[in-house]
């Protein structure tokens, strides 16, 4: 006989959820389909973006956030730069302004990564026209975040964002992995 399968229940978690980071919450939602014999529970990702898009109004991070975050988690191993209007179309962002959409979500990761003490995931996105860096709102956000101290058109600018590039690749790869081996 084949188990059966359990659904779990949004609504009997978002309570519990509200003070736990993503991560967490995939994680947990791993154990529990393990723990109920739960073999069907592959994505829990996209049901703790559903648990995070319901918080979005509670001061966390709003659904396109977190699709940004989980794509370039993805691709942080590559140690690739992305530019904005690739990562815009990798995520299917529909016009209007789609780069400012953009650029506003990467701005409250940067503020949620500052906040953490984490490397800057932002740092992975860069603009085509700049040769290479991020736009100049990545260096102001920096700079209202105490990260960054300086010119962003100067020389400051490029080896901030050489070293932020380098421990967010780092960083977000071994988060990565560690993501994986506990799935």
């Amino acid at each position: 006989m084949a188990p059966r399968r359990q659904a779990l229940n949004p609504g009997n978690y978002q309570g519990f959820f509200h003070n736990f980071k993503f991560i967490d919450m995939v994680r947990l939602l791993r154990r529990k389909a393990k723990h109920r014999g739960c073999r069907y529970l592959k994505f829990p990702e996209q049901y703790a973006m559903s648990i995070a898009s319901n918080q979005s109004t509670n001061g966390h991070s709003d659904p396109l956030s977190l699709r940004v975050r989980i794509y370039l988690r993805k691709t942080a191993g590559s140690a690739t730069p992305i530019t904005y209007q690739a990562l815009a179309a990798a995520l299917s962002l529909s016009p209007p302004n789609t780069i400012q959409q953009l650029t506003d979500a990467l701005e409250k990761l940067i503020h949620e990564d500052a906040e953490a003490s984490r490397p800057l995931i932002a740092a992975l996105v860069v603009s085509k026209a700049r040769g290479g860096l991020p736009a100049p709102g990545f260096f102001d956000c920096a700079r209202q975040m105490g990260r960054f101290d300086g010119d962003a058109s100067g020389p400051e600018a490029s080896i901030f964002h050489s070293k932020e590039f380098v421990e967010a690749v780092d960083f977000w790869r071994m988060a990565e992995a560690q993501h994986e081996t506990d799935g």
